[in-house]
């Protein structure tokens, strides 16, 4: 149960902060394979995208281990 409320968690933060770490993954990029002006916006876009799409498989795979946890080992049955 603590992993599935961790996943969320780490979810909504990164939904939440996922301009900011779509701009430090274009500059470790850029950083690392130099610097093309004219793909800029695209890269960014195609960043933050993929961290979207992250957050969503984070949040979905939180949301079910935690109502798997409810079905098969309900919290009023005890450890």
């Amino acid at each position: 149960m603590t992993l599935a409320l961790l996943m969320i968690a780490v979810s909504l933060v990164w939904l939440a902060l996922r301009k900011w770490i779509a701009q430090m993954q274009y500059t470790a990029t850029t950083q690392m394979f130099g610097e093309n002006e004219e793909l800029k916006e695209e890269r960014l876009r195609g960043f933050e995208r993929a961290g979207v799409f992250f957050c969503i498989v984070f949040f979905l795979a939180g949301l079910a281990i935690l109502t798997l946890t409810f079905i098969f080992r309900p919290p009023w049955e005890g450890s």
